[in-house]
């Protein structure tokens, strides 16, 4: 009890004598720290200075700080060897806080540190949503445009990556665009048929923070029909002949699957189907050997890999009997009748056989028309012959 008498009257007398002693020197304020270096959101920063004053002693300390305007004081403590610890809160991400010390000795001496500041570290990867593909579902023709809406409010983007890679291959990156109100843009060129693209979008913001969206991905389809052109086909040929009937198809996506024709008699009810042979850049179709006479009609078919048709018109080619040659006595009577005979003259003859005089009955009488008559007949018989060069020939 005697001791803490004691010491209570020292310490009047020294705040006593205090205002005696002669003290023009401000404290000093040194070694000003703050921890931990680099704060986060969540972090309280404490604030540490030596201040010391060989005068009348120190009196009070005070630490200074503000985020925006205003200054806010903050009692600062002695902890031991004249150190003074002060706290500021924590603050948001990005924010610069700007501090300082000041110190009075009991002579009312004032001493103030230069300002010091620090920013809050910024942990908060930017933000990625509304990432959306266009087309959506893209063709073996289409650049896929890829957009995102990239958000990042406290350090501010450094980059935004578009990264892509076709099937099993290696990821590719590409930078993306800004195109306003946060949103960015990249584009993956076109890729051929039933391949399958893989794509996300990555942010990196000035604090080194990264965002990455999930991983998509679409497969390249191909709704284009295969393009068919020049089919080509004889209007006429005869019953024996040869016929080949060529088409050009083409198909730039999937690629071509299969080229048909498709044929029948006009009479007929069922459709019979030749495939193409692939002859240099054409489909070349090889008939059978026609028998019968008619009207044939076909048309062509041509599927891709993907499963698109295209189907030409309906055509048709008309199928001729036979052309025998012309018999000796048809020969001869056309022949007396161009050199500017008459038919009849050569029945007369005998030139023409027996068999055939029902032909000839009526060519006395009617020598102008016998001709006509003759012609027709025989072309009912399936010759072929013209009356118009017959009568050039006998002009």
């Amino acid at each position: 009890m005697a001791a803490l008498l004691a010491l209570l009257v020292l310490s009047l007398w020294t705040l006593r004598h205090a205002s005696a002693i002669t003290d023009d020197e401000p404290p000093t304020i040194s070694e000003v720290r703050f921890k931990p270096e680099n704060p986060t959101s969540s972090d309280e920063v404490t604030v540490y200075a030596i201040v010391e004053d060989n005068g009348t002693g120190v009196k009070d300390v005070a630490l200074y700080y503000k985020v925006t305007t205003y200054y806010i004081k903050v009692e600062m403590l002695l902890l031991e060897n004249c150190t003074y610890a002060g706290t500021i809160p924590p603050q948001e991400e990005g924010a610069t806080v700007k501090f300082f010390v000041v110190a009075w000795d009991f002579a009312n001496n004032t001493s103030i540190s230069q300002v010091y500041s620090y920013t809050v570290s910024d942990t908060t990867p930017p933000y990625i949503s509304g990432v959306v593909q266009r087309p959506d579902k893209p063709s073996y023709e289409d650049r896929v445009f890829i957009y995102a809406l990239v958000v990042e409010n406290v350090s501010g983007l450094r980059t935004v990556f578009l990264y892509y890679k076709i099937d099993g291959g290696p990821w590719l990156r590409i930078p993306m665009s800004e195109i306003g109100g946060s949103w960015f843009c990249g584009d993956i060129p076109p890729q051929p048929y039933n391949t399958t693209v893989y794509y996300y979008v990555e942010a990196v913001d000035k604090a080194g923070n990264v965002a990455a969206s999930e991983i998509r991905n679409y497969t390249v389809v191909d709704e284009k029909p295969p393009t068919l052109e020049g089919v080509s086909y004889p209007e006429e040929v005869r019953v024996g002949e040869e016929l080949t009937v060529s088409a050009n198809a083409r198909d730039a996506g999937a690629g071509i699957k299969s080229v048909v024709l498709r044929w029948k008699f006009e009479e007929e009810e069922d459709w019979r189907t030749l495939v193409a042979i692939k002859v240099g850049e054409e489909w070349v179709f090889y008939f059978p050997k026609l028998e019968k006479t008619g009207t044939l009609v076909f048309y062509v078919v041509v599927e891709d890999a993907a499963g698109n048709v295209v189907e030409s018109p309906k055509y048709t080619i008309f199928v001729a009997g036979s052309n025998p040659s012309l018999p000796g006595w048809a020969i001869a009577g056309l022949l007396a009748f161009a050199m500017g005979g008459s038919l009849a003259a050569a029945y007369k003859t005998g030139r023409l056989g027996d068999e055939h005089r029902r032909y000839l009955a009526k060519l006395e009488k009617m020598e102008k028309k016998i001709a006509a008559d003759i012609v027709q007949e025989l072309e009912k018989a399936g010759f072929d012959v013209s009356l118009d060069d017959l009568a050039a020939k006998r002009g």
